[in-house]
């Protein structure tokens, strides 16, 4: 029985220092660099991943106003990226099928009445998300507008 216990823990210890030396790589040995370029180049080369292309944005799937130029993860909730489908018309600023569209301000999107001119952080941390102007419309003080997307989502009908 101790035996069993003592070889079963020199079967965990030694397990647990591969482990730390392959993926911690305390020495900063090269060899363990090549060894990780080589499994990533791997993964790359798998049917299926595209390569990256310019004007390739990514994208957040819990936050779609984070938007990054390269793979990442989140900064919000540190979830991986994933690429947006139809980047180059996704970016904001960018043209689209009617032109170019303008941004009219940048705002929080947990607090509206934070507006600014350019792109920035808001108060509390977020990305500022842009406002364009053939998104704005001028309505009446005191209108309630809500979002369609909000209304599908409540089931209004």
């Amino acid at each position: 029985m101790r035996k069993s216990i003592l070889l079963g823990l020199l079967f965990f210890l030694t397990g647990s220092s591969v482990t730390a030396l392959f993926f911690v790589n305390p020495f900063h040995w090269e060899w363990v660099h090549g060894i990780h370029e080589s499994i990533v180049a791997g993964l790359n080369d798998r049917p299926g991943v595209e390569e990256e292309e310019a004007g390739q944005f990514w994208t957040c799937s819990m936050h779609p106003e984070v938007i990054r130029e390269e793979p990442g993860d989140c900064p919000v909730c540190g979830m991986t990226l994933s690429p947006l489908k139809d980047s180059i018309s996704s970016q904001p600023g960018s043209s689209t099928s009617q032109g170019e569209r303008q941004i009219k301000f940048w705002q929080a999107p947990m607090d509206p009445t934070y507006i600014s001119d350019q792109p920035g952080k808001s108060p509390m941390g977020m990305d500022l998300i842009p406002v364009y102007e053939d998104e704005t419309e001028e309505t009446p003080a005191g209108t309630v507008q809500i979002d369609p997307v909000f209304v599908q989502n409540m089931g209004v009908q």
